[in-house]
């Protein structure tokens, strides 16, 4: 689920990057433009930090998942981490788009 997750938002992160980059390479007027380019940087940063977030998980959930260690905690970590997976990767998505607000504020003063 981690990976599935992973791999479809890397995927609408290369879709975000390659209509930027085509949209920027047509001449158009200015206000056009702005308000496109704002769009698109917002949806960057988004999927960007999601990103980040599903490949932290990824690291973590193997961690747990490979490492042998007897302390009480990690052992019920361990039992516990395979139905937490859902609830971790929703916490992600709206831990990034949590972090993303700031950044539309930003970007709408300018």
């Amino acid at each position: 689920m981690i990976l599935t997750s992973l791999g479809i938002s890397r995927f609408f992160l290369q879709c975000t990057i390659i209509i930027n980059n085509i949209f920027f390479q047509e001449p158009q007027d200015l206000n056009g433009q702005c308000a496109t380019s704002r769009t698109l940087t917002v949806a960057w940063m988004f999927l960007n930090t999601l990103n980040l977030w599903f490949a932290t998980l990824l690291s973590v959930f193997y961690c747990v998942k490979i490492a042998n260690f007897s302390q009480p905690l990690f052992l019920w970590l361990k039992r516990r981490i395979s139905g937490l997976v859902p609830q971790l990767l929703m916490g992600s998505f709206l831990v990034s788009l949590v972090i993303c607000f700031p950044s539309i504020n930003a970007i709408e003063t300018k």
